[in-house]
């Protein structure tokens, strides 16, 4: 993360993406910015969690990308982010229960 992140609205990254870019969202003050994806924990913005319900998992191929995509779906059809993350996470939560790539 840098100087560069500052006008983006939201930065939607994993766990170890999270880990990773620590000191930059520090700096440059990120915080409110990042919706972080934890896989089976979830979703966490704005220090609220977002849980999913236990399933099984079959495959997480494409889970991270139909999670992205129902996030920005669901925002511009609402404009709350709260929605869109509950949202995409049900998406993900699908998409995890087949084999292979699936589309929801």
């Amino acid at each position: 993360m840098g100087e560069w992140a500052k006008p983006i609205t939201f930065i939607n990254i994993n766990r170890k993406e999270f880990r990773n870019s620590l000191p930059g969202i520090g700096e440059f003050g990120l915080e409110d910015k990042i919706i972080q994806t934890l896989g089976s924990d979830g979703c966490e913005f704005r220090n609220k969690n977002y849980p999913v319900r236990a399933v099984e998992v079959k495959d997480l191929s494409g889970a991270g990308d139909t999670f992205l995509a129902g996030l920005v779906v669901e925002y511009l059809n609402t404009k709350d982010m709260d929605k869109a993350i509950v949202f995409a996470n049900e998406c993900a939560t699908k998409v995890v229960q087949k084999k292979g790539v699936s589309c929801v």
